[in-house]
């Protein structure tokens, strides 16, 4: 009798190794989920690999380089020895290549950046006077060269794309300017330097 129920529990115990073979090597092998009924899924057989659109970012690359033919923005960035490398340089290294003119205005000539060296201290106390003589070299050297004259300064970061949808259908011979306003000194508020600014040529040229 006892021999009997020992052959039993032998066969038993092989039904269910038999029943759970297939599982425990998926399990070693491969990802397991297990569905509402209890039944193992082999999911690497659901997987399939990512898309890469890769067409669609060539269609964008060539549409922005189509309105940058139409909307010409030049830019120009305030910046000072100390920054020339540490931030200046990080412009040109990567949004200032967007812009269809790039220049950086300091108060010293650096051949490897390509600034203008202004007759201005440096100083946050001589920001305006630094300011217009930067316009008033814009003026006089570049301003038949672009449609729009960014202002930023070297900390700040632009998508030059989106600020040309922005004024794809803005007229440039109108006297407009977009930016940021402050009004903590002045009644009528002036355009924040550091968030920067656009002016029309029109504007600029006023």
């Amino acid at each position: 009798m006892v021999w009997a129920q020992g052959a039993l529990c032998g066969i038993l115990i092989s039904l269910v190794f038999l029943s759970i073979k297939e599982p425990l090597q998926l399990l070693n092998f491969t990802n397991i989920s297990v569905d509402r009924n209890g039944s193992f899924i082999d999911m690497s057989k659901l997987w399939q690999p990512p898309l890469f659109h890769d067409d669609q970012h060539l269609r964008d690359r060539e549409e922005a380089e189509r309105v940058a033919k139409k909307v010409r923005i030049l830019c120009w960035i305030m910046t000072g020895p100390d920054n020339h490398k540490t931030k200046a340089a990080h412009v040109k290294a990567t949004w200032g290549k967007r812009c269809n003119k790039l220049l950086f205005m300091s108060s010293k000539d650096d051949p490897e950046l390509g600034s203008v060296a202004l007759d201005a201290p440096e100083g946050y106390g001589h920001l305006w006077a630094k300011t217009r003589q930067a316009f008033h070299y814009v003026y006089h050297h570049h301003k038949d060269e672009a449609d729009w004259f960014l202002k930023a300064d070297d900390d700040t970061y632009t998508i030059v794309e989106n600020l040309r949808f922005l004024l794809l259908n803005k007229n440039h011979s109108e006297p407009i300017f977009f930016g940021h306003k402050f009004k903590p000194y002045v009644e009528q508020g002036y355009f924040s330097g550091g968030a920067g600014y656009v002016l029309s040529r029109e504007a600029m040229i006023r």
